[in-house]
């Protein structure tokens, strides 16, 4: 018997989030400054790159990190959701973060199965970038920071 895609990916997620996931990251996770959301993102890196391959670890472990900051989750539960009050908060928070993952593991896989590669995936992201670049709002954004081909300064 052979899995798909998706379901090692499912089943290299449920096995970083919950076997491999101890107290200690658990209730540090939601600080990027603290080094257990790193570990527990590496985790997920590599347990996503044994069931795809490096690139999906890499870039599914860096976005679980992020998602795990709760400040995806918190948006969500605020601005759809509304259940912030509810008496079983938690559970639905953390059912939503779950399915979120979920949902973002699935939609790895589906681009990269339309597409069938990455550099095809890439290549179609390439108008889309541009289009960014050429955005008002981004030209804005980058007089206000400067540009980022500049290197930074310590001071």
């Amino acid at each position: 018997m052979s899995l798909t895609p998706f379901e090692r990916a499912l089943v290299a997620h449920l096995v970083a989030d919950w076997l491999l996931q101890n107290d200690w990251m658990a209730h540090h996770k939601c600080k990027l400054s603290h080094p257990a959301a790193w570990v527990h993102g590496g985790i997920h890196a590599l347990a996503l790159w044994w069931a795809l391959d490096w690139r999906a670890g890499l870039a599914l472990g860096l976005v679980h990190t992020l998602i795990d900051t709760r400040i995806p989750l918190a948006w969500w539960i605020r601005s759809f959701k509304h259940s912030a009050d509810a008496p079983e908060a938690s559970s639905i928070a953390m059912w939503t973060d779950q399915a979120l993952h979920v949902a973002l593991l699935a939609l790895w896989i589906s681009f990269f199965a339309c597409t069938g590669s990455y550099s095809e995936f890439c290549r179609g992201l390439a108008p889309v970038a541009a289009a960014i670049a050429r955005s008002r709002r981004w030209k804005k954004h980058r007089r206000r920071s400067g540009s980022f081909s500049q290197p930074l300064v310590m001071q």
